[in-house]
């Protein structure tokens, strides 16, 4: 067609291309008088055989680029019809960026991205372009999360992750797209970290249970509650040599500061229980070398933990705990023994390792030695 939207003796020969709602205007690149266009076709005109094989040749890109969508169940978009490349995929973004976090080790981030990645897919019943995304988008995939019982907080930062990965997308082919992730609002629901009291924690030592694995999950609880909220894997992998001059000897994390807890009464009376000159608790005989398989393992010990400490509740008359919550215990009752409220402000509590590194850096072992004497003795 001949656009005559322009009061010029030269008109631009453009091809309009309809789909549902949707209308597009591509340009050829040439001009013509009206003389010379027949309401199909350019003819009598000079270069009417080069016009004509352009207006042909962007009619069976858009041609071609429909029966694509078609057969993959894609959605058409007009925009994508001149392109020299497909439309860009988000799940397959996310596929290649798991592969990425698996090639450096982080295996739970690969996790992650793999399981947003089938999130779309179930959500919109196919694969979604980078292109398409818009906040109508963003609306319907959030009430999907919701239906599917995502709290508030778990939705950001699925949604936070998503933004930055839209950002690595549109860089990575040289793009650049409006985020709609950037100014998507979804408001926080306020955090409440559970945690015992210190008549709870009585409780539970005063418990009088016989050897096995309730006592087990009790003493590995308690030992992490006296080590300053130690980890689940730190406690469960923690061995006898690791026990020097009447301290633990902690290291952070991977490749992290090492730090120490010096081992007062009510730590040591769990220690005296276990003589093993291997790992402290009767949990494992050795671990995998393997990050994924060592992952494994971890989750399956924390389940089982967090069973038995649901027994050890049971016993003791309290409401249910898990492991975890050994963290928010000791950060709450620290904070009531020491005057640094702005160094530790709950950080254990969190469940960023970043936070908990920042709390070790600033507290060092000596000034933990006598806040943690307040709590236990000495």
């Amino acid at each position: 067609m001949l656009d005559d939207r322009y009061d010029v003796s030269h008109h631009p020969v453009v091809i309009r291309i309809t789909h549902q709602r949707q209308r597009r205007f591509i340009p050829t690149g040439f001009k013509i008088e009206k003389k010379y266009w027949n309401g199909k076709e350019v003819y009598r005109h000079p270069e009417a055989a080069i016009i004509n094989s352009r207006i042909t040749a962007i009619i069976d890109q858009a041609k071609q680029y429909y029966a694509q969508c078609m057969l993959h169940g894609k959605p058409v978009n007009l925009s994508f019809i001149t392109q020299s490349s497909e439309a860009r995929s988000l799940n397959q973004f996310l596929q290649h960026r798991a592969k990425m976090y698996e090639k450096k080790g982080q295996h739970t981030m690969a996790g992650r991205t793999l399981h947003i990645d089938l999130e779309w897919k179930q959500c919109f019943g196919r694969e979604v372009t980078f292109e398409e995304i818009s906040i109508d988008m963003l609306n319907d995939y959030e009430a999907w999360l919701i239906d599917q019982k995502n709290n508030p907080n778990t939705r950001i930062k699925k949604f936070r992750s998503l933004g930055q990965w839209f950002d690595e997308g549109n860089k990575a082919a040289d793009k650049v797209l409006p985020n709609p992730f950037k100014n998507y609002k979804i408001k926080p629901k306020p955090v409440s970290k559970e945690k015992l009291s210190e008549e709870d924690i009585r409780l539970i030592e005063h418990l009088s249970i016989q050897p096995g694995p309730v006592n087990d999950a009790r003493n590995l609880y308690l030992f992490s509650n006296y080590t300053r909220g130690q980890r689940f894997e730190v406690c469960i992998s923690c061995k006898r040599s690791q026990i020097k001059k009447g301290r633990i000897i902690f290291q952070a994390n991977k490749g992290g500061k090492h730090i120490s807890v010096k081992i007062h009464a009510r730590l040591k009376s769990i220690l005296d229980q276990y003589n093993g000159k291997g790992f402290i608790f009767p949990y494992v005989n050795e671990l995998p070398d393997d990050p994924r398989e060592y992952k494994k393992v971890m989750d399956v010990l924390n389940v089982q933990v967090n069973r038995e400490l649901k027994v050890v509740a049971a016993l003791a008359g309290i409401a249910p705990f898990t492991f975890h919550q050994a963290r928010h215990t000791f950060a709450y009752h620290l904070k009531k023994t020491t005057d640094s409220i702005h160094v530790i402000k709950d950080a254990l509590a969190h469940s960023s390792s970043q936070t908990t590194e920042i709390y070790l850096k600033t507290l060092d072992d000596t000034v933990l030695d006598k806040e943690m004497e307040k709590l236990y003795g000495s």
